[in-house]
């Protein structure tokens, strides 16, 4: 994988990123269209259901993942404007 330096490549992941929330929030909607027009119930209230019951499963998975994240050390290679500050 090619490490992003550039602006532009930056700015065309951004794209890739958007357009991805975009067509997942796309697909959201049609299913929730589809589980009301089939089923006759409320898809959000489904997924509310089913959110508030798996609650405590969900804040410790989340709390978990924290965790390990912030248990990783950053590593910065001082090629920054802070570095270069102090050194000058």
């Amino acid at each position: 994988m090619t490490t992003m330096t550039t602006v532009t490549a930056v700015a065309s992941m951004i794209r890739h990123l958007i357009l991805l929330g975009s067509l997942e929030l796309i697909f959201l909607a049609l299913y929730l269209m589809l589980i009301s027009c089939r089923l006759g119930v409320s898809g959000v209230r489904q997924l509310a259901f089913v959110l508030w019951s798996q609650r405590i499963l969900l804040q410790s998975k989340f709390l978990t993942l924290t965790l390990m994240i912030l248990g990783f050390p950053l590593e910065h290679y001082g090629n920054g404007i802070i570095f270069r500050l102090r050194s000058g």
